[in-house]
């Protein structure tokens, strides 16, 4: 019964694959959120650091992370990913958190 209802489930295996892939995560921050040793919170994925208000950039960059990760497993599996779409993904990747880090380690320094 259960697998004729996920067989009826119009989504493909990259859709799976990332659901999955984000309950993963999920579950790793509930666990480290519930400790209350832990560094780690939720509101840290899109409250900005300083103002502790919602950042548009961090929350775009969380969306364009799920959105674009999803797009290049879509493209793994239907074999049509090239190493410029692949170069432009991690790209992507690694801006987003340098221009994060860039702009902490900025706020972080005129406050001295």
């Amino acid at each position: 019964m259960i697998l004729s209802i996920l067989q009826d489930i119009p989504f493909t295996g990259p859709t799976w694959f990332v659901l999955i892939l984000l309950g993963v995560f999920v579950v790793i921050f509930a666990r480290a959120s519930a400790n209350s040793k832990s560094r780690i919170s939720w509101e840290d994925l899109v409250l900005d650091s300083s103002t502790d208000k919602t950042s548009p950039y961090k929350l775009g960059y969380l969306v364009g992370v799920i959105i674009s990760t999803w797009t290049i497993v879509t493209y793994v599996d239907k074999s049509v990913l090239t190493y410029d779409t692949f170069g432009l993904y991690l790209t992507y990747l690694l801006g987003g958190a340098g221009w994060s880090s860039f702009i902490k380690s900025k706020n972080d320094t005129s406050s001295q």
